[in-house]
This record gives C-alpha cells, sequence and structure tokens, in this order.
C-alpha cells in the first residue's frame, strides 16, 4: 500500500482526488505547499517549503467532515452552508470546492458565533467568473472550536450553485 493511502481510498478507486467515495473516512488533507515546497498530493502531503512555510506533513491525520455535496446560495444573500463541526486547537482546516457555471462568489470558514459571510474568515476565496475548481485551501493552525463554511453569492439574478468536494481539518 502506498504510504498516506487508507484502505478505504484503495476501495473506492481512489488514488489522488475523489470520484465519489464519501464514506466518512479520512480521505486526505489538503494540498499545502510552501514557498520552494513540493504541494504533493491528497494521499502524500506535501514536503517543506523555504521562508518558513511547510507543505502538508504526510504524518498528519485528516479528518472529512463533508464531501460531495451540492451546494445552493441564493443571489444576494450569505449563507453558512456546512457545519458547525469542532476541531481541536492548532488543526488546519481546508475545502475543495468548485463552480462551473461562472458564480460570482466568495467562501471562506467562519468561526462558529461569526457572521456566515464568505467574504470574510479564514482561508477566503473569491472569483466575479468562477469556471473551475479551486482546491486545497487550508487556514493554517486555528484555536480549538466549531467552525462553519460560508458562502456569500454576489450574482444578482441566479443562485450560486458550487459543489464541495470535500471539507475538514488536518492534524
Amino acid at each position: 500500500m502506498v504510504k498516506g493511502l487508507t484502505r478505504s481510498m484503495l476501495v473506492c478507486g481512489v488514488l489522488v482526488g475523489f470520484l465519489g467515495c464519501s464514506d466518512g473516512e479520512h480521505l486526505g488533507g489538503p494540498p499545502v505547499g510552501g514557498a520552494g515546497g513540493n504541494a504533493g498530493s491528497r494521499a502524500t502531503g506535501g514536503t517543506a517549503g523555504g521562508a518558513g512555510a511547510a507543505g502538508g506533513a504526510a504524518g498528519a491525520i485528516p479528518h472529512v467532515w463533508v464531501a460531495n455535496v451540492a451546494l445552493n446560495v441564493p443571489p444576494g444573500y450569505s449563507a453558512c452552508v456546512e457545519g458547525p463541526y469542532y476541531s481541536p486547537s492548532g488543526a488546519n482546516l481546508f475545502y475543495d470546492i468548485s463552480d462551473t457555471v461562472n458564480d460570482d462568489m466568495a467562501v471562506s470558514i467562519v468561526a462558529n458565533g461569526n457572521a456566515c459571510d464568505g467574504s470574510t474568515g479564514y482561508g477566503t476565496i473569491s472569483s466575479t467568473n468562477w469556471t473551475s475548481g479551486a482546491s486545497g485551501f487550508t487556514t493554517g493552525a486555528l484555536p480549538g472550536g466549531a467552525y462553519l463554511l460560508a458562502i456569500t453569492c454576489y450574482n444578482v439574478a441566479y443562485d450560486c450553485t458550487p459543489f464541495l468536494s470535500v471539507f475538514g481539518y488536518q492534524q
């Protein structure tokens, strides 16, 4: 077995990325890497980067809260679309999200009790013209607590309809 792959990943036929396996097992962490580092794959993590940044630690254990979920946020609204989920102190939260219909939206992770605004929070990404996937967004180490995935839809006439591949934490 390849280092970092779990039995469920092989059973589901998942070597890198997600192909529909949503059994709640440890499906892999965010492909992160520092300057000069190697992002690696979901299964293997990355190598250490330069300037104090680090890649996804191969020994870190990813925990998936939710995977493979179609989302919907009405135009002009902000919403917490997943959570709250508890994360232990020092964990890195991550998510992979895609959108193929040119939605104008912002996505982030917010602490429980904060506004469900996708333009604020941790690991914020935004685009005025989404045409593909956005993956590997991570927050860095956070205090223990409950967190939610928030989306703000800036569309004028139609709902934002992204697809959440994975949301979880790695420690």
